[in-house]
């Protein structure tokens, strides 16, 4: 079964409406120690902002610019981003999300905005093997970066 891909969807709504089943309570070790002092390693970084132009521009390619942007700046300093995420929404409601799940991989796209459009809202959600202190300065070079790349304002 695959939602992304939309695959055998029908299938499991049926078969979990039509049977019946139960479940052993499996600690799949989410609250374990090992996976709470790898999550106290991380930084995280969340913004949410706003871009304006006077002309329309490609919210898509903005948005692989300003990942782009980040990934380089994380290389720059031997950091990673383990999880990034951006949701994007344009005029119309148009929305597009990418993923980026480590500076070494390509960025996921799972929706992208349809056309050009002149006024973006853009939310950040980044969890970071990063410092803090250099996260907190990196995004904003990188939003800014970004930005002024697309002669927009913030």
């Amino acid at each position: 079964m695959s939602a992304r891909e939309r695959l055998n969807i029908k299938e499991v709504v049926d078969f979990v409406y039509n049977n019946k089943a139960s479940l052993k309570d499996v600690d799949i070790g989410y609250e374990g120690k090992e996976v709470m002092a790898a999550e106290g390693k991380l930084s995280w970084y969340n913004r949410r902002f706003y871009v304006t132009s006077e002309r329309a521009f490609d919210d898509n390619a903005f948005v692989d610019d300003l990942i782009e942007s980040v990934r380089a700046k994380l290389k720059a300093i031997d950091r990673n981003v383990p999880h990034l995420k951006m949701f994007e929404t344009a005029e119309d409601r148009d929305i597009a999300k990418a993923s980026l799940i480590g500076i070494d991989y390509v960025t996921e796209h799972d929706k992208g905005i349809k056309k050009s459009f002149n006024k973006l809202h853009v939310v950040v959600n980044a969890r970071a093997a990063c410092e803090a202190p250099a996260l907190e300065e990196l995004m904003p070079e990188a939003m800014t970066g970004t930005v002024t790349k697309y002669n927009g304002k913030c």
